[in-house]
């Protein structure tokens, strides 16, 4: 058997373990990609608005700020709570995705899924940012009826939460110069 020949040999044999290995890690970083970018772009686009604009808007709650408050802080406060709790399992599976397709893959597209892996440990890092420190502190704030402290930190909570939309465009960006860049063997 020629050198040319067991190249061959083992490039197959990588190609048909390998690709079912990159086929589940890139379909497990997908589905979790999709939920925390659908989960923040759903909640805070669209449910958070409403729910203030509706709760500000109605008759029997218009003359009551405290219910007010009270429901905004839970409706909103619990929606946000649970997709963090949401964020951290979609960066494990997104991470475990990644390294399922870098350990089978060529170099170059191993440097693209690193890169990749590397955006969504920031991911991770600003949701228990958010999870472990931003939200007790809310907590905190609210029960000591210390509103203004409240008010600075949810300004806070809302503005990491959109730079969160920074690194999650960068990742399918860096999936796409990925998949032009691998090598036709694989």
């Amino acid at each position: 058997m020629s050198v040319r020949t067991s190249v061959f040999a083992s490039d197959l044999a990588l190609r048909s373990n390998g690709g079912k290995r990159r086929t589940v890690g890139g379909w497990l970083h997908t589905v979790a990609y999709a939920v925390w970018l659908g989960g923040l772009i759903a909640i805070g686009a669209f449910v958070a608005p409403h729910v203030a604009e509706i709760i500000q808007t109605n008759p029997q709650l218009a003359s009551n700020k405290p219910l007010q408050n009270a429901i905004l802080i839970n409706v909103i406060g619990n929606s946000f709570r649970t997709f963090n709790t949401a964020c951290y399992v979609c960066g494990g599976c997104m991470i475990f995705g990644d390294l399922l397709q870098s350990a089978v893959s060529a170099p170059g597209y191993r440097r693209f899924t690193l890169a990749r892996t590397f955006f969504t440990v920031l991911l991770l890092a600003t949701a228990a940012f958010l999870g472990c420190i931003i939200f007790p502190q809310m907590d905190a704030a609210r029960n000591a009826g210390n509103m203004t402290y409240f008010d600075i930190l949810h300004k806070r909570y809302v503005l990491i939460s959109e730079l969160q939309l920074i690194p999650l465009l960068i990742i399918p960006f860096l999936t796409s110069r990925r998949d032009q860049s691998i090598d036709s063997r694989f």
